[in-house]
C-alpha cells in the first residue's frame, strides 16, 4: 500500500500538487487498489506555489479545481431492435453455438457520442442475465476504476468482445471471432477516440482489423504483458488510441496476493488513460 501511495504522490507532484486531497477521485483510487474493509484517510491538499501556473488550479478554499467543466453524461443507449447494430448482431450470430445457450447476447450500452469505449473480454454471469456488460461485482470495480481517473461510467460506451457467455465461463478454444464483426461495427459507429481493452481478446480483435502505428507498433499475437503499459495508435480513420489492462472479472478470480499485484498494474494503465483522456 505504501508503494501505491508513493507512486500516486509522484504522479500528482508531476502536475504541481505536493499532497493529496481527500477528494472522491482519490478515495475511489484508494478503494480500488486497497483491499476492502480498511479505512483510508488522506491529508489536506496543499498548493505547490513554486510550480508555474499551479495557483490557477486551486480555488479560494485551497482545493484542486476540476480539470474542466463537469461533463453531463449523455443519454444511455442500449442496443434495441431498431438499432442498426442489433441487425448486425442478428446476422453475425447466425447459428453460433454460443448464442443457442445464451438468454440474450450482450449489447453495447452508453452514449453513442462517447470518446471512450471500454471493452471486456467475456460476459460474466450477471452480464448474461441482464444482457448488458460490466454488471455485478466486476461492474462495481469498473465504476471505481473510472471514477479514480475522473471519468463517470455514464460517459463511456461499454461493451464486450465476446457477445455470449460460454457454459464454461471461459474463452472458447480458438476464440469465437464471429463476435469480432459486431465489435468492429461498434467501433465504426461510436468512433471512440480511446479504447480501453480490459483483457487480451478485445485488443487482439482490434489489432487483427487495424494495424497499429509505430513507434507503438503491436501485433495481435502479442501477450497481455507485451501490450500493457503502452499507448497504441490504431490505423483507422480517427487514429483511435488503445490502452490495454486487466479485466475486473479476471482480477476478482485471483487469490488475494495476486489481486493486489493486478490492481497495482491496472492502476498504472489507468493513469496512462487518464492523461490521454483529460489532455
Amino acid at each position: 500500500m505504501i508503494d501505491d501511495v508513493i507512486t500516486l504522490l509522484r504522479f500528482y507532484k508531476g502536475i504541481g500538487v505536493e499532497s493529496l486531497e481527500k477528494s472522491r477521485a482519490v478515495k475511489e483510487m484508494l478503494s480500488f487498489i486497497k483491499p476492502s474493509g480498511n479505512k483510508v484517510s488522506a491529508g489536506p491538499l496543499k498548493r505547490n506555489v513554486g510550480a508555474a501556473g499551479a495557483s490557477s488550479r486551486f480555488n479560494s478554499s485551497g482545493r484542486l479545481k476540476p480539470s474542466g467543466a463537469r461533463v453531463k453524461s449523455a443519454p444511455i443507449t442500449p442496443l434495441k431492435a431498431e438499432n442498426p447494430l442489433a441487425r448486425v448482431m442478428e446476422k453475425a450470430c447466425g447459428d453460433c453455438e454460443l448464442k443457442k445457450i445464451t438468454v440474450e447476447p450482450i449489447s453495447g450500452i452508453g452514449p453513442e457520442t462517447a470518446s471512450l469505449m471500454v471493452v471486456d473480454e467475456i460476459p460474466c454471469a450477471d452480464d448474461a442475465t441482464k444482457g448488458q456488460p460490466f454488471q455485478g461485482k466486476a461492474g462495481e470495480m469498473l465504476s471505481r476504476m473510472l471514477r479514480a481517473i475522473r471519468i463517470e461510467r455514464g460517459q463511456v460506451w461499454l461493451t464486450a468482445a465476446l457477445k455470449c457467455r460460454p457454459a464454461s465461463g471461459k474463452l472458447p478454444e480458438g476464440e469465437d471471432l464471429d463476435c469480432a464483426e459486431i465489435f468492429l461495427k461498434e467501433i465504426e459507429r461510436v468512433k471512440p477516440k480511446f479504447i480501453l481493452s480490459m483483457g487480451l481478446l478485445p485488443a487482439r480483435m482490434v489489432l487483427k482489423a487495424f494495424s497499429s502505428i509505430p513507434p507503438g507498433d503491436a501485433t495481435p499475437d502479442m501477450a497481455l504483458s507485451d501490450l500493457r503499459g503502452r499507448v497504441l495508435t490504431i490505423n483507422n480513420d480517427i487514429k483511435t488510441r488503445l490502452v490495454v489492462t486487466h479485466s475486473p472479472a479476471s482480477i476478482l478470480r485471483q487469490p488475494p496476493a495476486v489481486i493486489k499485484r493486478l490492481k497495482q498494474e491496472a492502476w498504472h494503465d489507468l493513469q496512462i488513460l487518464e492523461k490521454l483522456y483529460h489532455t
